[in-house]
This record gives C-alpha cells, sequence and structure tokens, in this order.
C-alpha cells in the first residue's frame, strides 16, 4: 500500500467500497420488484420466437421497442429456455441482476472518469474523487429495492456515458450514446437542447456573424449524427417488431397524475379551498382524480418543456456574459456548466412529470456525484435526505400510508403520508432552486458546520422559501386530518 499513489489507494478504497455494497444489494429481496413482469416479457418473447411471431402480436406492452430487446437480452445467459416459468423466473431474475451490475459498474467507472476529467489539476482532486464516488455509492445503496429491479439503472449509464464522451469531443460517440439512450426511453430527448449547446464554441459573437458560422456548422453535423443513429435504431426495431411496436406512445400520453408528483400535492393543496380529489388505480400506478386533473396533466407536458428550455437559456445567457470562447467545443472546456445543465433538466423532468416513480430519482445520481464537489457540500446532503424520503415512501410505506391500501379501496394518504410526499416534493423544488440560482456561485473550501447541515442559512431569500415548504407541508396535514 505505501507504495500507491493517493489516486490508486483512493480507486482501491471505492472498487472495495463497490463491491461489498452491489453483494448487498445483488442478493437482497427486492421489494415491489418489476423483474418478474420484466421475466414474463421475456418468456412471452421467447414463446412468439418458437410460434415465429413477435411479443407485439401476443400482447401490448407500455415499453420501448429498444427497451423489450433489452428485457430478452437474460434470455442469452439462460442455458434451458424450455424450462416452466417458476424455475425459469429464478434464472432470468439472476441473469437480469447480473446484467444491471455490469451495467452499475461501467456508469460507476465513467463516473470517476468523468470526475479525474474535470478535476485533476485542482489540489483537492483526490478529495473530490473520494467524495463524488462515496456519494454515488451511498445514493444507489438507499435505492437498494429499486436499482438492480428497474430498467433506469441502463438510462443513467446511457446518459452519463453520452456526457462523458462529449467532454471529450467525441461527437460520434456522443450522439451514438443519446440516441440509444432517446430510443431506449424518451427522457433523454429532453437533453438535447443543452446538448446542442455543448458543442458550441465561442460565445462572443452575434448569432449571424459569418466568423462564428464554422461553430453552427458543427453543431449541425452532431444533430445530424443523432438523427441518423436514431432512424437506423428505430427503423431495426420496425423491421423486428413492426408497427405496435411503437404504441406506447399512446400509453404514455393518456396517463394520469401519479400520486407521488408535485401535481398531486398541488391538488391536495387546492383541496383546501373544496376541491374533491380521490384516487384511482390506472395504467398501471395510483392517481389522483379531480376536476382539474385532465387539464394538468395536458399542461405537465408544456411545462417541462418550457422548464428545460429555460435551463438552456440559463445556460446560455451565462456563457455569454462571461463572453466564452474557446478553440474546441464548450463542453470540453467547460464540462461543470454543461454538467450543470444536465443535472437541472433532469430535475426539472421530476419536478414537471406527471408520473414520478421513485426509480426516476436514479437518473441524476451520476451528475450529483459529479459536480457537488465543485457546489456546497450541503447539497449533496440534501440530495441523500431526498433520497432517503423517496425510498421511505415507495415502496416502505406506499401501501400503508400513500394510498392507504384497503381490500374495497384505495384511501387518501394518511397524515404520515402526506407529509413525507409534501416534504419531499419541496426539497426537490428547493434542490433545484439552490442549483439554478446559485450558478456562479464560488464554493467555499471549508464551509463552516451550520453551512454544511443547513445551505440555506446564509441565504434569506432561499430561508424563506424553505419556510414556505414547512407551511405548506402544515397545510396539507391539517387538510388530511380534517377530511
Amino acid at each position: 500500500m505505501k507504495s500507491l499513489t493517493p489516486e490508486k489507494k483512493c480507486l482501491l478504497l471505492l472498487g472495495l467500497a463497490f463491491v461489498l455494497t452491489r453483494t448487498c444489494i445483488i442478493n437482497k429481496h427486492a421489494l415491489q420488484s418489476d423483474i418478474e413482469y420484466y421475466a414474463t416479457i421475456g418468456y412471452q418473447s421467447l414463446t412468439a420466437k418458437e410460434k415465429g411471431l413477435t411479443i407485439y402480436d401476443i400482447t401490448s406492452l407500455e415499453y420501448p421497442p429498444l427497451a423489450v430487446a433489452f428485457l430478452y437480452t437474460p434470455n442469452y445467459l439462460i442455458w434451458d429456455t424450455s424450462l416452466p416459468f417458476t424455475s425459469y423466473l429464478d434464472l432470468y431474475i439472476k441473469s437480469y441482476r447480473g446484467i444491471l451490475c455490469f451495467i452499475d459498474f461501467a456508469n460507476f467507472t465513467f463516473l470517476l472518469l468523468i470526475i479525474r476529467r474535470l478535476y485533476l489539476n485542482e489540489n483537492t482532486y483526490i478529495s473530490y474523487l473520494f467524495l463524488g464516488g462515496i456519494l454515488y455509492l451511498l445514493s444507489t445503496v438507499i435505492f437498494i429495492d429499486l436499482i438492480y429491479d428497474r430498467l433506469d439503472m441502463v438510462l443513467l449509464f446511457l446518459i452519463t456515458v453520452c456526457f462523458y464522451f462529449q467532454i471529450q469531443g467525441r461527437l460520434l460517440l456522443s450522439a451514438f450514446f443519446l440516441s440509444i439512450g432517446i430510443c431506449f426511453k424518451l427522457i433523454p430527448l429532453l437533453l438535447l437542447p443543452i446538448w446542442t449547446l455543448g458543442w458550441l464554441s465561442n460565445f462572443d459573437c452575434r448569432i449571424i456573424d459569418f466568423k462564428c458560422f464554422k461553430q453552427y456548422t458543427f453543431v449541425l453535423k452532431s444533430l445530424w449524427y443523432l438523427i441518423i443513429f436514431s432512424l437506423g435504431i428505430l427503423g431495426s426495431c420496425y423491421w423486428v417488431y413492426g408497427s405496435y411496436a411503437f404504441s406506447f406512445l399512446g400509453y404514455h400520453g393518456n396517463r394520469g397524475i401519479q400520486i407521488e408528483s408535485l401535481y398531486s400535492t398541488i391538488i391536495q393543496l387546492i383541496g383546501l379551498f373544496g376541491l374533491s380529489y380521490e384516487l384511482e388505480t390506472s395504467f398501471g400506478s395510483q392517481n389522483v382524480v379531480s376536476i382539474v386533473s385532465p387539464f394538468i396533466s395536458k399542461l405537465s407536458f408544456f411545462i417541462i418543456f418550457f422548464g428545460c428550455m429555460g435551463v438552456f437559456f440559463k445556460i446560455f445567457q451565462f456563457l455569454s456574459n462571461k463572453r466564452v470562447k474557446s478553440s474546441s467545443c464548450i463542453a470540453s472546456t467547460k464540462p461543470v456548466i454543461i454538467g450543470t445543465g444536465y443535472l437541472l433538466t433532469l430535475l426539472f423532468f421530476l419536478i414537471g412529470s406527471k408520473v414520478l416513480s421513485t426509480q426516476y430519482f436514479l437518473l441524476p445520481i451520476s451528475f450529483i456525484a459529479i459536480l457537488f464537489p465543485n457546489k456546497h457540500y450541503g447539497i449533496g446532503l440534501l440530495w441523500l435526505f431526498i433520497l432517503l424520503l423517496s425510498i421511505i415512501i415507495f415502496p416502505y410505506l406506499y401501501d400503508s400510508d400513500i394510498i392507504s391500501k384497503s381490500a374495497i379501496k384505495l384511501g387518501k394518504p394518511s397524515l404520515l403520508g402526506t407529509l413525507l410526499l409534501s416534504s419531499r416534493n419541496g426539497m426537490l423544488v428547493y434542490l433545484f432552486y439552490l442549483l439554478y440560482s446559485q450558478m456562479d456561485t464560488p464554493k467555499s473550501n471549508e464551509p463552516p458546520l451550520v453551512s454544511l447541515l443547513f445551505p440555506f442559512w446564509e441565504n434569506k431569500e432561499v430561508y424563506r422559501s424553505f419556510l414556505l415548504i414547512l407551511v405548506v407541508s402544515s397545510l396539507l396535514l391539517l387538510v388530511n386530518f380534517f377530511d
């Protein structure tokens, strides 16, 4: 150990921590697991293949065809796929979790490479590397019941790798992984404005300046690669599965307002003024139904769109005010700024989405780990607290306190459930506000203990917003108590 460099010692400790935590995760019996459903898709795919059909000829699915194809991959690790489903299920679970563990390791490796790329020349590089790695491991351990039992780890990996190749200036590879992410799930499409912005190099000129025309041709080239790759993947899916493979678009468009979303909290708050609401099960989730639900459901798409464009213009304005110029793309010279754009976009998706499943909180984990050493340390603590509340909400207290499930019907959230939901959603908005408003605020090297634990303490405006969250939560508790 004495002959090892500090960097290698840090990587060795992180590697040991990864092995220990993943050993626990991969052997954990997860609550509310989706793997059995995934195994059903894999088994039906085998049955359809034997009959010369596709799975879409047998059943309808809510997943994009590329995700369905991924759910088939564990079959390649199962030697005897003719087993009864009960025996097949055990093998599928082991194969699926093994694949997810490998993807998790690859994501962790790319995350450490990104941290090295961002902070290697700083005196605090080793501490940044260790803190970022530990925050990633802690965040994923908190999600022990979800990380290897959902599809979102795959999406997290694709977004992380896309960002890594972008800051390396590797246009072709970055476009390739972003196109896979978009075809796997549509969520990475929201990153397109920030991703495109990252390929610019000169923010010290007018848009119509001829001298800057070259950088716009480079941006058009990046979009061209992205379109070509996406069309190639979608065309392959159409050739394999047919047009029914794209029926998932209508499925998600018709979904209601999930009980965990911010809009659900808003509807409960409007209930103070007499608005009635109830819960129903549809599209595989528990949704809030009221007279304003259809309007909010349709409005959510526009809220997400304008929110993501707001992040885009915030980053653009920041770079323009700094009059940034470089010989290469801005993602290579100012990776922290573009990474912040990725993070803010993903956080706003969580805030603005009408469907807020707990596993969606996996998506920003890499960027929180990458960027929080460069920000205030309290942001990392706030993020971990949000994750803790999220995993308590689902799956641990979901049936008893969130949907108050009984043998007859679904009930409204309990007092505890209301407090958890409103607090988690309020803190999520608060985290977004912190990162959005303090983008150009330098991080203090040695924050005092009060600031470390309470990052809002020295900012009166943010402090008032935090108090507002507490007031709203208290009002929602009163509504629930007297209902």
